[in-house]
C-alpha cells in the first residue's frame, strides 16, 4: 500500500487511475480470479480511481506453478503491454538495414 501511495502525485489536478491484468499458468490450486483481483485492488489507496481501459498504472498479477509475482507498470498500453516485437514495430528506428522478422 505504502510503494502505491507514493506513485500518486499529490494535489494532482485528477486522480490517478489503475487497471489489474492477471495471468495463471500452470497452476490449478490458487484461488480463485476474482477474489486474487478483489484482494489487491484492496491494497490500492482511496487517491486513485479504476479505469480498465487505458489506466495510468496496470498491477500485473503473474501465478506461475507456486509462486507469485507482482509489478506495477507506468502506462502499460502505451508501452505496448512489454511485448518487444511490438515495441520494436512500433516505429523504433535502427541502425541495421537488416529488420528482424518475428517468429512464427
Amino acid at each position: 500500500r505504502e510503494r502505491l501511495s507514493s506513485l500518486a502525485p499529490p494535489a494532482a489536478p485528477k486522480k490517478a487511475t489503475f487497471g489489474i491484468q492477471f495471468k495463471r499458468r500452470l497452476s490449478n490450486d490458487a484461488p480463485d480470479r476474482s477474489s486474487i483481483i478483489s484482494a489487491v485492488a484492496d491494497l490500492v489507496p482511496p487517491s486513485f480511481s479504476v479505469d480498465l481501459s487505458d489506466p495510468d498504472y496496470t498491477i500485473l498479477v503473474e501465478v506461475f506453478k507456486n509462486m507469485v509475482g507482482i509489478g506495477v507498470v507506468k502506462d502499460y498500453a502505451g508501452k505496448r503491454k512489454l511485448n518487444l516485437v511490438e515495441l520494436n514495430v512500433g516505429g523504433a528506428t535502427s541502425t541495421n538495414t537488416k529488420t528482424a522478422k518475428p517468429p512464427k
